[in-house]
C-alpha cells in the first residue's frame, strides 16, 4: 500500500510547450481577473471592452490548444 507521500510523488513529465501554455494561461487569467476588478461598475467599462474581449479570446485559443495537446497525448498513449 502506498503512503500519502508516495502518492504525491507520482507525476507526468510535461513538455516545455505545455508548461509555457500553462504560464500563459495563468497570466491571461490574472489579467482578465484584474480587468474585471478594475471595472467594478458598469460605467467604468467604457473604453475597456476591447481589452477584455481580447483577453477572453486569448483564453479561448489557449484552451483550444490545450485540448488539442491533450487529445494528441491520449492518442499517443492508446497507440503505445
Amino acid at each position: 500500500m502506498q503512503t500519502q507521500g508516495e502518492k504525491n510523488q507520482s507525476f507526468t513529465v510535461r513538455s516545455p510547450e505545455e508548461m509555457q501554455q500553462d504560464k500563459l494561461g495563468q497570466y491571461l487569467g490574472k489579467m482578465y481577473a484584474k480587468s474585471l476588478a478594475d471595472n467594478n461598475t458598469a460605467s467604468s467599462y467604457n473604453g475597456k471592452e476591447d481589452s477584455i474581449l481580447a483577453t477572453m479570446s486569448a483564453l479561448s485559443q489557449l484552451n483550444q490548444y490545450q485540448l488539442i495537446s491533450t487529445n494528441k497525448m491520449a492518442e499517443a498513449v492508446t497507440a503505445a
